[in-house]
């Protein structure tokens, strides 16, 4: 399980990559994890901005310019792995976030 420094780092990462970046498509690829996944509620994520990464916990809190917000935890093995332009999918991977940008 990633500890508080590690969360950070994560949370430091992202924001410098994917802040203020409009939020393009959202692909969800397995919905059954630890709390089944609302595709419906991340796809309409699609079309708002990224504002702003904060951390409550070890949990990431990803803020919208739709005034939503995405809660995420890594669980025991979980990762986010952020890749550019046309990279492939590593396996197991369970929801894609495609940013505008590279």
């Amino acid at each position: 399980m990633p500890e508080l420094p590690e969360v950070e780092t994560i949370r430091r990462g992202l924001l410098a990559h994917l802040g203020g970046r409009e939020l393009q498509q959202v692909q969800v690829f397995r919905g059954d994890l630890r709390r089944p996944v609302n595709t419906a509620e991340l796809t309409d994520l699609a079309g708002a901005r990224l504002e702003g990464i904060t951390r409550r916990g070890k949990y990431l809190v990803f803020s919208f310019s739709s005034a939503r917000a995405l809660l995420l935890h890594l669980g025991m093995s979980g990762r986010l792995h952020l890749a550019f332009s046309a990279h492939t999918r590593p396996p197991h991977t369970h929801v894609v976030f495609r940013f505008a940008g590279d």
